[in-house]
């Protein structure tokens, strides 16, 4: 574990390979990170600013959440040294590769502007969490948020700001289950973005905000395979030639809105009690797969400015 530490305004520390720590940091940005009320908080390092921040939280056998700095980015906290010049102890802040903490509530990132990586590892024990705040800041970057292998008692909000960016959800349930207030939100902005969910379980609401910008010239894709959601489902994909594949999954009801531009909604074995799909301007599709001449899907269709279309063995 290579470790540095700053003393009186000075920088001191092992080089790592032939890089200084200054120019390692042109390149990386480190994060500041502390628990508060039970919360694990990480945020851009104040000499960081801007930085291109990334960081994975997992979930140890013994409880605690470990968080580990990826390609450069290390962990920022404070340490008492005793300085035997002086005769006294001091506070330096150190920078390592990874802490390990105690959490008794839930994350809150806050990673800024810069080209982001948060992620929680695939694998180990499940991260168990009571919820989960993700803001990658506002600026025009590329972000990427991937939660695996999570369950979160409560809500999940994850805003990218604008650029392309994506999201992934794999294998994550979110409320414990039931009508149990757990709610997911996604916030990409402008930018061709993706969102993509597998395996995923809300006990509550989903609405994905890809709106921002109504720009033409975008193409946002959402993507769900095997999603259950116990209520309902809003997606707003504002302009651009946009898709959405809806498969195997179920909701209690959808409403879509694809504004302008040629969009597509793909269902594949779906169901869902009500399924409103607002195309917008353009020419917009909803595409139903058949097997055997038989609809794979259990849909209640109503759609505005959009025609149906079928595909497979019809």
């Amino acid at each position: 574990m290579s470790k540095s530490f700053k003393q009186n305004g000075k920088k001191f520390g092992k080089r790592l390979g032939m890089q200084t720590l200054e120019e390692k940091a042109m390149m990386a940005g480190d994060v500041a990170v502390s628990v508060s009320g039970g919360d694990l908080i990480i945020n851009e390092a104040a000499d960081s600013i801007g930085g291109d921040q990334q960081v994975q939280v997992s979930q140890l056998e013994n409880g605690k959440l470990r968080v580990q700095g990826l390609n450069g980015t290390q962990i920022e906290t404070q340490a008492i040294i005793y300085n035997r010049e002086l005769g006294r102890r001091e506070r330096i802040t150190i920078h390592v590769d990874s802490l390990d903490y105690n959490v008794s509530g839930g994350i809150d990132v806050d990673l800024g502007e810069g080209r982001d990586n948060f992620t929680t590892s695939a694998g180990g024990p499940t991260l168990s969490t009571q919820f989960m705040d993700i803001d990658m800041g506002d600026g025009n970057d590329r972000d990427f948020v991937a939660l695996r292998n999570a369950a979160v008692d409560e809500q999940v909000n994850i805003t990218t700001g604008g650029g392309n960016d994506s999201v992934s959800l794999h294998t994550v349930q979110v409320g414990e289950g039931g009508d149990n207030d757990g709610d997911l939100t996604i916030e990409t902005g402008n930018g061709q973005d993706l969102v993509s969910m597998y395996k995923v379980g809300v006990s509550d609401d989903v609405v994905i905000d890809m709106a921002l910008s109504q720009s033409l010239a975008e193409r946002d894709t959402l993507m769900m395979n095997q999603v259950a959601i116990h209520d309902d489902l809003e997606v707003d994909f504002g302009g651009g030639n946009d898709k959405f594949d809806f498969f195997y999954s179920s909701v209690d009801e959808a409403d879509i809105e694809a504004g302008a531009g040629d969009d597509d909604v793909v269902a594949i074995g779906s169901v869902a009690d009500d399924f409103n799909y607002d195309g917008g301007t353009g020419t917009d599709e909803f595409w139903a797969f058949y097997s055997n001449g038989v609809d794979t899907n259990d849909i209640d269709l109503d759609l505005s400015s959009a025609v149906r279309r079928t595909y497979g063995q019809v």
